[in-house]
């Protein structure tokens, strides 16, 4: 349970929009101005120089907002947007199922449909108060509420992990996921059915 009673989540649209983009664009579009586009992609953002791709990245997730076709969960402390938390279908977020270390792991396709949680971001003054499980536990009811499927996450083991953006392994295992496979020096695939 999260020690901020007050938190309230909202789905990322064309309505809250503003606030996203007013959290995100404090820090320069965060993670080299990547916009949470990054998993969204097979490839790399195009552009000559990191502000064009900054800015695509900008322009594009806009677009995916706005065409309903991008799914994440705004986590606000009174009335303020504060954290973020990406999730979606495999087809919605290709790009973890094309890394070299996924693909050898030759993981047999589910049954049932497989969702992916990418990237969680939360507010510098709001870290490690429980934010994120907060943000977890939203993105797992959307999950379920959409017909549920398997569910896969890659948390990190700790802090000083350069992807923790990915959330923390132990957030996930409290959360009933398991351990499918190390996928890096510091990074885990974690699977749970809902």
């Amino acid at each position: 349970m999260t020690a901020w009673p007050e938190l309230e989540a909202r789905d990322l649209d064309s309505a809250t929009w503003k606030d996203f983009e007013e959290l995100f664009q404090k820090y320069g579009g965060v993670q080299a101005g990547c916009w949470c586009m990054y998993y969204h992609r097979t490839g790399s953002t195009p552009g000559k120089t990191q502000d064009e791709r900054t800015e695509r990245n900008h322009r594009d997730i806009k677009d995916l907002v706005f065409s309903r076709k991008n799914r994440s969960v705004l986590i606000y402390h009174k009335g303020k947007a504060i954290a973020s938390a990406q999730y979606g279908t495999s087809e919605e977020l290709p790009r973890p199922g094309n890394g070299r270390n996924y693909r050898g792991l030759k993981l047999p396709v589910p049954d049932r449909k497989l969702w992916r949680i990418t990237c969680f971001f939360v507010d510098r003054e709001y870290r490690r108060k429980g934010v994120s499980k907060f943000a977890l536990d939203e993105v797992l009811k959307r999950i379920a509420f959409s017909g549920g499927g398997t569910v896969e996450a890659y948390p990190v083991k700790d802090f000083r992990a350069l992807s923790v953006w990915f959330g923390l392994a132990s957030m996930y295992r409290q959360r009933g996921f398991q351990t499918v496979a190390q996928i890096g020096r510091s990074t885990y695939l974690m699977r749970m059915e809902i």
